[in-house]
């Protein structure tokens, strides 16, 4: 009975010691620091998820109200034949010459608008644009090309517009100071997929072979981005709008810019010798479409970015998930180490929970409202659930206040990384040298060979101030 009896006091010492091991507590905060992990993955699908919903609204409103534009032109469309043998038969096959204007002004003002699907916001615009230029005639190297010349007859002047349903006004474009009707379609040209035309053939000047001067008004809807492509031989583009957060795309920066919080004024300035296409071509020397696409990827102009929706910062937020476990983790580590308390791994699997729910909160009031205020109100509750449930466990007011200050600090140093992102490398290595210069200063004098956590002699105790 003895033997029974010094088995079971030794097998209850040995499981005290495992218990307020430093080690094995460390051990445990870390696996349960990853197990967390899996929560935080699932905050992080479900942002991404109501992402995907909000690029699906985009998606339905723009089907109506117009898609991202990007203009080519207007440009000179002129059929041409051209022969071909092929096992002794001669054929003759249409083509295209392609002439892009010698100047081409673009002045453009952008008018932003909002549209709601259900919860989720579109930002969609009107523009007005100014469209300015002139022709010169063709060089006779293209001309050399064509085996029985250029068709002027069939001439078409082309505008490409990927999204005809944008279009808002009933078009008429001076053609040499004469106003003429556009009509829809490309004329058959394969530099665009989509456009507006002005049949040439039956127009004063033609014969003059290609020289003439145009201009053009015209109201467009699209939403998120406007682009132009620098088509002309020397190309200036301007783009104003009242919206305060554009985001300039395209192959070439702007010349000139000015963004305040009244809205934006862009201006770019392209020469034919760096956009990587030449005046003119005929269609048999592009049967790969390259001069197509060559276009299109020159093209300038500007994105109105949303960063009122608080989904960006919300995943950007989840990312540092795991540096709020492991700090709010370290400060209950800590008062177990500077006074004998043992809590169980039990409390900090809750607190970790209510840290993950913060996420949630924060996602789904943004939703809602803004940004500043969603964060604000899921900051208020996470702290306060967390620093009362603190209270009790420690069973100190003192420590639940320090652990509300300790999150509320936190909570205060993420918000301004997700507003500074220049900055925000910076001033997050920058906080986690703090952080660990914090705990190392507090556990200076522990030592950690003889610590058991929950009970310690006088001798093994810290000599730093309890906190």
């Amino acid at each position: 009975m003895e033997s029974a009896t010094t088995h079971v006091s030794r097998t209850a010492a040995a499981i005290t010691r495992l218990r307020d091991s430093v080690l094995v507590k460390l051990l445990v905060i870390g696996f349960l620091t990853l197990g967390l992990l899996i929560p935080l993955a699932m905050v992080s699908s479900l942002v991404r998820e109501r992402q995907g919903r909000q690029r699906q609204a985009e998606a339905e409103i723009s089907r109506s109200w117009g898609q991202p534009q990007t203009l080519v032109g207007p440009f000179l469309s002129v059929p041409y034949s051209r022969t071909r043998t092929q096992n002794g038969v001669l054929t003759w096959r249409d083509e295209e010459a392609v002439l892009l204007p010698s100047s081409l002004k673009v002045e453009a003002v952008l008018e932003p608008e909002t549209r709601h699907l259900g919860i989720f916001e579109v930002i969609v615009y009107r523009t007005r644009i100014h469209l300015k230029g002139s022709f010169e005639a063709p060089e006779r190297s293209l001309e050399a090309l064509v085996d029985q010349g250029l068709d002027w007859s069939r001439a078409s002047l082309v505008l490409g517009v990927p999204d005809l349903r944008g279009v808002q006004n009933g078009l008429e474009i001076a053609w040499n100071g004469e106003g003429f009707p556009l009509e829809p379609g490309t004329a058959g040209s394969r530099l665009v997929g989509s456009g507006l035309h002005l049949p040439l053939g039956e127009i004063a000047g033609v014969e003059e072979r290609g020289d003439g001067s145009f201009e053009l008004e015209l109201q467009l809807s699209g939403s998120r981005e406007l682009r132009v492509a620098p088509v002309g031989r020397q190309s200036t583009v301007t783009m104003t709008s009242s919206w305060p957060d554009p985001g300039f795309t395209g192959s070439f920066l702007p010349v000139r810019r000015e963004v305040t919080d009244q809205g934006f004024s862009a201006g770019w300035e392209v020469s034919y010798l760096g956009r990587g296409y030449p005046e003119g071509w005929s269609s048999h020397q592009d049967s790969e479409g390259l001069r197509r696409r060559a276009v299109t990827e020159s093209a300038v102009g500007v994105e109105l970015i949303d960063l009122v929706t608080g989904y960006r910062k919300t995943e950007r937020s989840t990312k540092y998930g795991i540096l709020f476990m492991v700090v709010t983790f370290g400060t209950f580590f800590l008062f177990e180490v500077f006074r004998p308390t043992a809590l169980h791994p039990m409390h900090y699997l809750l607190v970790g929970f209510a840290l993950c729910l913060f996420y949630l909160l924060l996602l789904s009031l943004s939703e809602y409202l803004p940004f500043a205020l969603a964060y604000g109100l899921s900051t208020a509750a996470v702290v306060g659930l967390v620093a009362g449930y603190s209270r009790s466990v420690l069973g100190d007011r003192g420590r639940g206040l320090l652990t509300a200050v300790v999150l509320a600090g936190l909570y205060g140093y993420l918000f301004v990384l997700l507003q500074i992102r220049d900055y925000a490398l910076l001033l997050g290595s920058l906080g986690l040298f703090a952080i660990l210069t914090t705990f190392m200063y507090l556990t200076r004098s522990v030592n950690w060979h003889d610590l058991r956590l929950g009970r310690r002699t006088p001798e093994t105790a810290p000599q730093t101030p309890e906190f």
